[in-house]
């Protein structure tokens, strides 16, 4: 199983809402969230997962037209993660989207780091379950792909810009509805495949890709046409079963953008949403046995107090029944500092004392362990 310690932390404010972190395989990963002020809901409130193209960040996918005034009026999150850099392209964040992709990011496991950023904003937010969509422009359209592939059972639909699948074999779970956007002049993928402009793969054609998954999600071999004006065609499959549909918009002379009205005679943005929302996962599935970041938790760990602190702080935390703990102090490279419980312990509230000798100034973790579940926070040590 796969390390995974999940650390809910403020590290900078963005134009549009906050940067947060937490340690996936040995890595700090970064996300932004978006929340706009919101209704009382019992239900629960979508969320968007938004997946940069490749250079980019997720506070730049925030920024994609449209999307905040669409969050606030429709009443949904947005979490839009950072993708990595790699030693062999180190001037470029990358999203492993797949096939070529697995040579440029080092195999990084970029879908299991989404399907753990999912876990985490369903723990730490009002999500409704049944409501999680991707969208992605360029390398992050082909990451929705991936993330459809492989994390179906917890993805109700996807928008895709500018980025085909990177592969044609996939074999997902349940069915994912899809709504694609390309532009038929697209330097970068090309419509109708070949290599990409970085040359990280040999792209397949958009309608192969469209076929490959109207045979997953059961769909209707002849289209509806919904839209045909201005260089724009809208072509839809319907599912047979109504959870799987399949949208493609292609747009003349157009090249490698998100479109909008002014520029494009389309607003993708608003178009992707009522799309999106319309489709809801049919069952809401558990989540799988290494998902441990979205059950019930048999404790409660309190933020140390002082934090920063210098030179000694206190961790409180509640177990709920007799356990087994470990409680365990890390830095930012994922690597154990110290043990400070590795035992069993009674029911009920217990504090430990922590005071580092001989490290330097920065930021720590410090992570419990009880059972099947876990959970991390920041803690900060400065001279």
């Amino acid at each position: 199983m796969i390390f995974i310690s999940i650390i809910i932390c403020l590290t900078s404010h963005i134009s549009y809402g906050q940067y947060k972190e937490f340690i996936y395989d040995g890595n700090v990963r970064q996300y932004a969230v978006y929340e706009p002020s919101l209704d009382p809901n019992p239900d629960g409130y979508p969320l968007v997962v938004g997946l940069h193209g490749g250079g980019s960040e997720g506070y730049e996918f925030l920024a994609t037209p449209s999307l905040i005034p669409k969050a606030r009026q429709e009443q949904f999150i947005v979490a839009a993660p950072n993708a990595l850099r790699h030693p062999q392209y180190p001037l470029t964040s990358r999203w492993n989207a797949g096939d070529g992709y697995e040579t440029a990011t080092d195999s990084t496991d970029d879908v299991g780091f989404i399907s753990a950023l999912i876990d985490t904003m369903i723990v730490n937010y009002n999500i409704d379950k049944k409501r999680v969509y991707v969208m992605g422009f360029s390398n992050g359209s082909m990451m929705t792909y991936r993330v459809a592939d492989e994390l179906s059972h917890k993805i109700a639909a996807i928008g895709a810009v500018s980025g085909q699948m990177a592969y044609e074999d996939c074999h997902p779970e349940f069915p994912v509805s899809i709504i694609h956007f390309h532009g038929l002049d697209d330097p970068k993928n090309p419509y109708e495949g070949g290599p990409n402009t970085q040359n990280f793969d040999i792209l397949p054609v958009v309608d192969t890709v469209m076929a490959n998954w109207r045979g997953i999600n059961n769909c209707s071999s002849i289209p509806d046409t919904i839209l045909n004006e201005n260089g724009i065609v809208g072509k839809k499959w319907a599912s047979l079963d109504g959870n799987g549909d399949i949208i493609l918009y292609t747009i003349e002379n157009w090249g490698h953008k998100w479109p909008t009205i002014d520029s494009a005679g389309i607003n993708a943005t608003a178009v992707i949403w009522d799309f999106l929302k319309l489709h809801h996962r049919s069952i809401e599935t558990n989540v799988k046995e290494n998902d441990t970041q979205s059950m019930p938790k048999s404790f409660i760990l309190y933020q140390n107090y002082p934090n920063p602190f210098n030179p000694l702080t206190m961790i409180k935390y509640q177990l709920n029944k007799s356990s087994y703990i470990s409680l365990m102090i890390y830095n930012l490279a994922g690597q154990e500092i110290a043990t400070l419980v590795n035992e069993f312990q009674s029911a009920g509230e217990h504090e430990i004392t922590w005071q580092p000798k001989g490290l330097p100034s920065g930021l720590y973790f410090y992570k419990i362990q009880v059972g099947d579940y876990s959970e991390t926070k920041k803690l900060i040590l400065p001279k």
